[in-house]
């Protein structure tokens, strides 16, 4: 028979009592062993001793960790924060162990437990590159889930797990936040040994180098904000260039709204056997990479696959504070329906930054203004090249638009109507400058202008625009632009 649970999880010694536990035999209250939750005195002996026997429990406090605790049963606090400040509001277990590499942490879980070994509410502060959590040799066993966990000041590895298995861990409703002092290897969490089936939910990672990084296995995730930002505000000349939100190894990742922030690399795939499949991303840079002397990051590195489909990506102007990744297109990756909202004008020089991929464009737009309205953007980056595009409006006008030019520079534009209903001159080219033609269509009365664009065949650098997935950074349409002759 389960007893009374609020007496067991009192803040106090004093009432408390065991609870019968159908995981692990009985939950204790940590206070009732002689524990301290004001910070005064080290835990670790008590805890290491005690959980063998129980489940533990730590009532909100503030709890010294002077030597890492190896759990060998759940335990469980009365809550965790989504900030640093370290009160006694929260469980709060705070790290004093001094250590110069990831070889333990502060909680550690070193063989295949016999049931379930879960760990929630509560935070981990650590103090130097212990981990906040580590979960290794190889462990297995019952599935394992690590909820409403908050680890602060991590520079080595928030979560370090060699794992094995099927399902073994779910990991949900966490903030992990990185240290100031621009920490190496300072990842948020680590996976390998070959683990697979594993969940990632309700995510936050904060100013660690590298946010999650996973070698071997298919694991799947959803609502992940990925912030590879600098604590300090700066980059260190060195820093930066070392972010990166998610990397893959030999892993499969499906996951749903993403959002990889401010990342040299948000996404990057070490191997050919690493697969990226996304749905719903964001990506956005804030200032925290200034005093970088590097511009050359790109949304996706690497060697493996990428699927991704709907989202958006920011990208800025180089020199602006927020402006340092130039390279959004994932060339020969699989990637629709992701808007570019950018302030950059549109120029062969930043085509891979005013497409995502190498989709054939297919969008509508429509007008209301009298005069030559803009249809399409047509970018001619490489020195040879061939677009086919197809033009239909509503009326029912059809045209075939052609763009080519030869090998030896010589450029060929055509329009040629499609049916009886075209008009001679209502469809023109106008050539913008920096090797960008734009298609024009002429609407002479005030009424509305719609029609339908709709790609046949691109080059690689010599392509149109995707004007329906293309936005301005104040949220306007940025693509529509009507002049009263050409």
């Amino acid at each position: 028979m389960q007893q009374n649970m609020d007496c067991n999880h009192t803040g106090t010694a004093a009432g408390c009592c065991a609870v019968l536990n159908s995981v692990s035999g009985s939950t204790v209250n940590v206070l009732t062993l002689g524990v301290k939750n004001d910070g005064s005195e080290d835990i670790s002996e008590i805890v290491n001793r005690e959980t063998e026997k129980h489940a533990l429990y730590f009532p909100a406090g503030i709890y010294k960790v002077a030597q890492p605790i190896f759990l060998q049963n759940p335990v469980s606090g009365a809550g965790y924060s989504r900030t640093a400040k370290v009160t006694g509001a929260h469980t709060w277990l705070v790290s004093e162990i001094k250590n110069d590499d990831a070889s333990v942490g502060v909680l550690n879980i070193t063989a295949a437990p016999a049931a379930a070994l879960n760990i929630e509410s509560l935070n981990l502060q650590c103090s130097s590159h212990e981990c906040a959590i580590r979960i290794a040799p190889e462990c297995s066993g019952p599935h394992m889930v690590i909820d409403k966990v908050g680890l602060f000041k991590v520079q080595s590895y928030g979560v370090f797990i060699n794992g094995r298995g099927s399902r073994p861990f779910f990991l949900q409703n966490m903030t992990i936040w990185g240290a100031r002092e621009w920490p190496v290897p300072g990842v948020g969490i680590h996976l390998e040994g070959g683990t697979c089936d594993n969940r990632f939910s309700n995510l936050e990672i904060m100013g660690c180098r590298i946010s999650l990084e996973l070698y071997r296995g298919y694991h799947y995730g959803n609502n992940l904000h990925l912030w590879t930002g600098s604590m300090c505000g700066k980059d260190n000349g060195t820093w930066w260039r070392g972010t990166r939100s998610i990397v893959l190894k030999g892993a499969f990742l499906n996951a749903s709204e993403v959002y990889p922030d401010t990342s040299f690399y948000a996404l990057e795939a070490c191997d050919e056997t690493a697969s990226f499949h996304l749905h719903n991303i964001f990506y956005w840079e804030d200032n925290s990479a200034v005093e970088s002397p590097d511009y050359d990051g790109a949304f996706f590195h690497g060697k493996g696959f990428c699927q991704i489909s709907g989202g958006e990506i920011a990208v800025m102007e180089r020199g602006t504070v927020n402006g340092r990744m130039q390279q959004v297109r994932m060339a020969g990756q699989n990637v629709k329906n992701v808007v570019i909202r950018t302030n950059l004008p549109v120029a062969a020089e930043n085509i891979d930054k005013l497409c995502a991929g190498d989709e054939l464009p297919d969008y509508t737009l429509e007008y209301t203004q009298t005069g030559f309205c803009k249809a399409g953007d047509f970018v001619l980056a490489s020195a040879s090249g061939c677009t086919e595009s197809r033009l239909t409006l509503d009326n029912g006008e059809g045209y075939l638009i052609r763009i080519l030019r030869s090998a030896d520079g010589v450029l060929e534009q055509e329009v040629q109507p499609l049916n009886r209903l075209c008009r001679k001159g209502r469809v023109q080219f106008k050539e913008m400058g920096n090797n960008v033609y734009s298609l024009f269509v002429h609407n002479d009365k005030e009424q509305t202008l719609r029609f339908r664009f709709q790609t046949v065949v691109m080059g690689e650098r010599f392509r149109p625009l995707h004007l329906g997935l293309l936005r301005n950074t104040n949220n306007s349409e940025r693509v529509k632009l009507v002049l009263p002759q050409l």
